[in-house]
C-alpha cells in the first residue's frame, strides 16, 4: 500500500513486541506493493512486517512461504508468533513478520543500473524457479487447502463496480469514479463478456493444475546485497494451469524466462487461450481491487482512497492493465 493504515504505528510496534520474541524500537512505514501495508522494524534485528486486511489470506501466504522454504526454495519463512502460529491478529487484520532483506527488486534494478544483458541470468533463474514450483508433487501441499482455479474470479465483482450508481452517494471522489466508469462502461462490459466467454470454454477443457505463484513479475524477485535471490509476495498463490504464471513472461525478457522454464530442448507448449484469459482476468482484478478501496473499504483514509483513484485511472492509460486487455479483445475479434 502507498498510504499508511488507520492503525497507529505505535500500536503495531507494541503488538509485535508483545507477541513475538523480538524487541523493535522503531517502526517505519514502507510505501510499497498493493496487497499489504508493509513496515520495517528496527531493534535487536531488522524485520519486515506485513499487515493484511484478510487474515485468512495472510495465513495462506505464510503457510505456503514456510512450506517452500522448507523445500529449500528461495522463499523467506515467516517468524512464529509466541503461540506457534504464523500470523497474529490486530484490529481485524492479519500480521506477519519476516527477516528484513537489504536489497532491491529486479524491477528496481532494471530502472536503475541493470540492462537486459545484466538481467538475463536472473530472468532465466526465475523461469527455472517457476518450473521447479510447478513440478512439486501436489500431495506434498494438499494440507495447505489452497484455492483452485475455477475461471470465475472477479467477474461478478467487476460488474458490481462498473454499474455503481452515484445517485445515492454523497462523496465527490465516488462521483468522479462513477462518471469515469460511465464513459468506459461499454468497453468494460465487453471486457467482462469476453472474460466470461473464455472462462466457459476453459471450464469445459481438461487442464493440468499446478502450484502457481500467481504474481511472478519483476517486483517480486528480490536480490539481496550479497546477491541472494528470493521470490516474495505469495498473496495470489493458487492451483491453476501453468499459464497463470507464464502470462507474466513477456516483452524483451520473454525468451530468457521461457528458456529458464522449459530449457533448451523441451517443446514450449503454451495454451494461448489460457494466457489470454489471465490477461483479461488481471484487468478485472485491478478494477475490483482499486474500485473496492474507493467505494466500500472504510480501512482506507482519504489519502489512501485518492491514491487508489489515481491508480485506477492509470489502468486505462497506454500500457495499463485495462488498456492492454482492451487491445487483446480487439485482436481476438479480428
Amino acid at each position: 500500500m502507498k498510504t499508511e493504515p488507520t492503525i497507529p504505528l505505535q500500536e503495531i510496534r507494541q503488538h509485535i513486541n508483545e507477541n513475538y520474541d523480538v524487541h523493535i524500537q522503531t517502526l517505519e512505514f514502507l510505501p510499497v506493493g498493493e496487497g499489504a501495508w508493509c513496515f520495517r522494524g528496527k531493534g535487536d534485528t531488522s524485520l519486515f512486517i506485513r499487515l493484511v486486511q484478510d487474515p485468512l489470506a495472510e495465513e495462506k501466504a505464510t503457510s505456503v512461504s514456510k512450506f517452500l522454504h522448507g523445500k529449500g526454495l528461495p522463499v523467506l519463512a515467516p517468524l512464529h508468533h509466541k503461540s506457534g502460529d504464523l500470523i497474529s491478529f490486530i484490529d481485524g487484520s492479519g500480521l506477519s513478520v519476516y527477516p528484513f532483506i537489504h536489497g532491491s527488486t529486479l524491477m528496481d534494478l532494471m530502472e536503475s543500473t541493470f540492462t537486459d544483458e545484466d538481467a538475463s541470468p536472473l530472468r532465466k533463474e526465475t523461469g527455472a524457479f517457476v518450473a521447479c514450483l510447478h513440478r512439486i508433487d501436489r500431495t506434498k501441499y494438499a494440507k495447505l487447502a489452497l484455492p483452485t482455479e475455477d475461471f470465475s474470479r472477479f467477474q461478478d465483482e467487476s460488474i458490481a463496480i462498473i454499474r455503481m450508481d452515484n445517485r445515492q452517494q454523497n462523496c465527490p471522489l465516488i462521483g468522479e469514479l462513477c462518471h469515469f466508469l460511465s464513459v468506459w462502461r461499454r468497453e468494460l462490459e465487453s471486457l467482462i463478456a469476453a472474460t466470461q466467454k473464455l472462462a466457459r470454454m476453459l471450464r469445459s477443457e481438461k487442464l493440468d493444475y499446478v502450484l502457481c505463484h500467481g504474481d511472478i513479475h519483476e517486483a517480486n524477485v528480490l536480490v539481496s546485497r550479497e546477491g541472494k535471490r528470493f521470490i516474495i509476495d505469495w498473496d495470489n498463490v493458487i492451483l491453476a494451469p501453468k499459464e497463470r504464471d507464464l502470462m507474466f513472461f513477456y516483452g524483451n525478457a520473454l525468451l530468457d524466462y521461457l528458456e529458464g522454464y522449459f530449457g533448451h530442448d523441451v517443446p514450449r507448449s503454451i495454451n494461448q487461450a489460457v494466457v489470454d484469459y489471465y490477461v483479461l482476468e488481471w484487468a478485472l482484478q485491478e478494477i475490483v481491487d482499486y474500485g473496492t478501496r474507493i467505494l466500500f473499504d472504510t480501512r482506507f483514509d482519504r489519502d489512501g482512497r485518492i491514491d487508489a483513484w489515481q491508480q485506477f485511472q492509470g489502468l486505462f492509460e497506454p500500457g495499463g492493465d485495462v488498456e492492454m486487455a482492451f487491445a487483446l479483445i480487439r485482436k481476438m475479434e479480428i
